[in-house]
């Protein structure tokens, strides 16, 4: 498939979020919509910067610090009276950098993850039933491991849209340095690049998706959310690494709002079934690669 097809697709896929979007605002809070499709638009912007850098080790391990960071959050909230979305943030951040701190200073990213993935899914399982069973109902934790977006409030509807927001800003100033440190890290190196402050941009955009969206998607659908719609876009893009990212975000974006439509119409899960979906879009995407 030329170019040219290709461009035309994403534009008619686009225009067909546009009106499937004004249906869903029409018919159901606006609310809905803004979440889902503003974590979809972030998730999927930042799964071709991964993709791209080979951070894919960063990707599977910032769910498990968002996991804990929102038990802990809680916990902080009830006792300090400060919003647990804030302690949430602050602390995921922590988390986050802190691996990223360990990978820079040269430990193996395999073993990294697994000691950041074996402490933050231990202590925030020990955490999330503390909290659990003294200060919060069984709902709001479900609503951390498999994600509840049709009760996100106020501040959860502002922050999702401008982390959506920053992240696809960043992603198109930073992507061509980025993309060039994924390929040829020592090269991007010698060339002058600044490849902690990128890489510090990106831990910190990972960090601030993941950790502060974790209830909107749940912590479980927040790997196929930043692991494969930069994945389809690659096997199934060819107009060059700009529409590369574009198309990513269109995927994503799509998934997301058809998957709310279908979870209201069936009442299921809406993070469940976008994850789903990802799924199906990726393996049909992998099967027209090897075909062509």
């Amino acid at each position: 498939m030329d170019f040219v097809k290709q461009k035309i697709i994403l534009l008619i896929i686009l225009m067909f979020d546009l009106v499937l979007s004004l249906f869903l605002a029409e018919k159901y809070p606006a609310r809905w919509l803004i979440v889902i499709a503003s974590s979809s638009t972030a998730f999927a912007a930042l799964s071709i910067l991964v993709y791209s850098r080979r951070l894919l080790f960063a990707s599977a391990s910032s769910p498990h610090a968002a996991f804990l960071a929102a038990g802990l959050g809680i916990l902080l909230g009830y006792g300090t009276g400060i919003a647990p979305l804030a302690w949430t943030v602050i602390i995921g951040l922590v988390l986050v950098y802190t691996l990223g701190f360990m990978v820079y200073r040269g430990v193996d990213p395999d073993d990294a993850t697994s000691l950041f993935v074996s402490f933050s899914t231990s202590a925030g399982a020990l955490t999330v039933y503390y909290v659990m069973s003294k200060i919060v109902s069984g709902a709001d934790i479900s609503a951390i491991i498999i994600g509840d977006p049709l009760l996100a409030g106020p501040d959860l509807v502002k922050y999702s849209a401008l982390v959506a927001l920053a992240t696809v800003i960043l992603t198109f100033l930073c992507a061509p340095e980025i993309v060039y440190m994924g390929t040829d890290p020592d090269d991007a190196k010698l060339s002058g690049i600044r490849v902690w402050l990128y890489d510090l941009i990106l831990f910190t955009l990972i960090g601030l998706a993941s950790v502060g969206m974790v209830t909107v998607v749940g912590f479980v659908i927040e790997h196929p959310l930043l692991l494969l719609p930069g994945a389809v876009s690659v096997l199934s893009c060819r107009c060059g690494s700009l529409w590369t990212m574009v198309a990513s975000i269109i995927i994503g974006l799509s998934i997301g709002v058809v998957g709310l439509l279908l979870a209201v119409l069936l009442n299921l899960s809406p993070s469940g079934i976008i994850g789903l979906l990802l799924v199906i879009v990726y393996l049909a995407a992998l099967a027209f690669h090897r075909s062509a």
